[in-house]
């Protein structure tokens, strides 16, 4: 066995989990071969309010998984409003450093994660001037 996939599948939705696949094995298509298995198996439900839910995108640690399926398997984005709430000193820090967001330049672990919850803050932000617009 080279790879394998896993997904729990619910009532409207099947959640792709994991999808493993051994490294010396990826230039063979092995990741394609089980999506599209899962696509096929999945095809009769695909269109009858049923979707396969292929998780959220990564910001810490970026791949193009999501571009992949959108390109070469007809996935498509289904986007949400992002609300974040911090618990106390975070939310003091976070208000605090937003601003200089851009400014964070550094590399390592630590500021990585940092820039992560910062991008996490704008785009919640954005969210509520794309909803208060839609309100207004």
């Amino acid at each position: 066995m080279c790879g394998y996939a896993w997904l729990k599948v619910y009532d409207s939705y099947a959640d792709f989990c994991v999808l493993k696949v051994l490294p010396a094995y990826e230039r063979l298509g092995i990741n394609a071969a089980i999506v599209e298995k899962i696509v096929v198996d999945f095809n009769s439900k695909l269109g009858n309010n049923f979707y396969i839910c292929d998780g959220a995108r990564a910001l810490l640690h970026e791949t193009a998984f999501q571009n992949y399926l959108e390109k070469y398997f007809g996935f498509r984005k289904a986007y949400c409003n992002l609300q974040m709430k911090y618990r106390f000193p975070i939310a003091i820090i976070v208000r605090v450093i937003y601003p200089f967001r851009n400014r964070i330049k550094k590399e390592g672990k630590l500021f990585s994660k940092i820039k992560t919850v910062l991008l996490f803050e704008e785009i919640a932000r954005n969210c509520k001037i794309v909803k208060s617009k839609k309100k207004a």
